[in-house]
């Protein structure tokens, strides 16, 4: 795993957690808000502005949001793909088992 410090792991390990455990139950849009609810609790906003993966995050799910009010066409919220950037970096950091 990269050099995250253990706080920065535990939000990580939280976000996998929804995306494993929620994302087989509820559409794309439902695990978006969950992730989103996640990263914008304030005990959580100082550690993503250390992380480089979680502003990453954060910035996926932002635009899914921008792209939703704007009712772009790129916009794929329940599609099978919609979450795939998500899932390649909680998967590059290990902390999702296929």
């Amino acid at each position: 795993m990269k050099n995250i410090t253990s706080t920065q792991e535990q939000l990580l390990k939280e976000l996998a957690a929804i995306f494993i455990l929620e994302g087989e139950k509820y559409p794309d849009d439902t695990v978006i808000e969950m992730l989103q609810e996640e990263l914008e609790k304030e005990e959580n906003l100082g550690i993503i502005e250390d992380s480089s993966e979680l502003k990453e995050i954060k910035e996926i799910l932002s635009n899914f949001d921008k792209m939703r009010e704007t009712n772009d066409p790129n916009y794929e919220g329940t599609g099978p793909d919609a979450l795939d950037p998500v899932f390649e970096i909680l998967n590059n950091l290990n902390l999702i088992v296929k």
